[in-house]
């Protein structure tokens, strides 16, 4: 089907679908609603309506997602995060995304609540996902991070290399 075709070379570029206005001052929560609710449109563009009764309606939720068989968008983002993660930490010391993944600024702290910092959703991540603690020493062993990424992603288990 061309229309899947078109819709997987999107692929690429599915977490930058939003320009950064409108995702300013939105929950994260809200950012993913409305990330899942723009696929879910597209998806029901390229499927179509069905005929249910002799009337045509719009497929649900449920129907397009077991038709597309993938991942939706926002788990798409989390894995494709959770790779690059695994790549960083393999990486060495003196590559700059090492060092900033590392590297502690020294500044003082803002009264309130802190601010989510990129470990703590790498953590939560890992933890709600893969059901794994410790996940930086499991991300050093290459072969390992891509057996639980492959293991646990998705209808089919495919990751793409």
């Amino acid at each position: 089907m061309a229309s899947r075709t078109a819709y997987n070379t999107w692929a690429p570029q599915k977490p930058t679908l939003f320009d950064g206005r409108y995702l300013r001052n939105r929950s994260t929560l809200d950012i993913e609603q409305m990330l899942c609710t723009v696929e879910r449109k597209i998806l029901r563009i390229i499927y179509g309506p069905i005929q249910d009764k002799g009337r045509r309606r719009p497929r649900w939720n449920s129907v397009i997602y077991n038709l597309y068989k993938d991942l939706n968008i926002v788990d798409d983002n989390i894995f494709r995060r959770l790779r690059w993660e695994g790549y960083v930490i393999r990486m060495e010391n003196k590559k700059i995304p090492k060092k900033v993944l590392n590297g502690k600024l020294k500044k003082n702290r803002q009264v309130g609540k802190p601010k989510i910092r990129w470990e703590d959703v790498i953590r939560r991540d890992t933890s709600q996902i893969l059901g794994i603690r410790g996940w930086s020493r499991r991300a050093e062993d290459g072969e390992e991070w891509k057996q639980l990424l492959r293991g646990d992603q998705g209808p089919e288990g495919a990751v793409a290399s």
